[in-house]
């Protein structure tokens, strides 16, 4: 992966990396007792921690959901308030081209109206210090075994409407809906780039994280695109 962001400093990290990163958000997990059919959110940009989130989570059965540090209070808990979700991960300042955003209030009222957290866990953005720590994670682990039907992640509508629709895409239809779309007709396998820019409150940024299906590597950016100018 290449991660680019206006917060913090540019990050790329090997196969081995990303495994060993996954690694140590899969050991939070069991850390905290979540097990198959529990739900993890995380209110995080798009960058390595909320891909390795992701795929902790569906290596143990749990269903990951995100939102991005640009919605506010209110759209957060419209669409987390949902899904009952267990775990937390969570981000409390962002920059957005030259802007720092604080985002200490949106992340207390947010927890607040979560209340089957088990936890909730802050992830430093600003510097890579962490995230460098978490790629040394080496503890082997294997995927828990669950039927093509069981519920990988959660979607959710723009909530042009009412409230955010919730929609669930489950592990067997998901894997195999991206794998045909970007091998045969965008033609992506090892040794390719693939970049699209999108939030992770955009369906777009589960279909950039399906990159990775292909062997390509995934180019994340958080910031704003339009800054300094197109």
């Amino acid at each position: 992966m290449i991660a680019v962001s206006q917060t913090r400093e540019r990050v790329e990290l090997t196969w081995k990396e990303l495994v060993s990163l996954i690694g140590s958000f899969r050991h939070d997990m069991i850390a905290h007792g979540l097990t198959v059919g529990d739900r993890v959110a995380a209110y995080f940009p798009n960058t390595p921690e909320t891909v390795a989130i992701f795929f902790a989570a569906a290596l143990l059965g749990i269903t990951f959901s995100s939102c991005p540090p640009e919605f506010g209070a209110e759209a957060v808990v419209s669409r987390f308030g949902q899904i009952d979700a267990s775990l937390l991960y969570f981000c409390d300042a962002h920059k957005y081209g030259t802007r720092h955003i604080d985002k200490s209030v949106d992340v207390g009222a947010i927890r607040a109206a979560m209340p089957t957290l088990r936890a909730a866990i802050h992830l430093e953005l600003s510097d890579c210090s962490e995230l460098k720590v978490r790629t040394q994670h080496h503890a082997s682990f294997v995927a828990t075994s669950v039927l093509t039907q069981h519920p990988l992640y959660v979607l959710y509508s723009s909530g042009t409407t009412g409230l955010p629709k919730a929609i669930v895409h489950c592990h067997g239809g998901i894997l195999h809906e991206p794998l045909k779309v970007l091998a045969l007709h965008h033609g992506l396998d090892a040794g390719q780039r693939f970049f699209w820019i999108s939030t992770t409150g955009w369906m777009m940024w589960n279909y950039l994280v399906s990159g990775l299906l292909v062997g390509s590597s995934i180019v994340l950016f958080d910031g704003d695109p339009a800054f300094p100018d197109l």
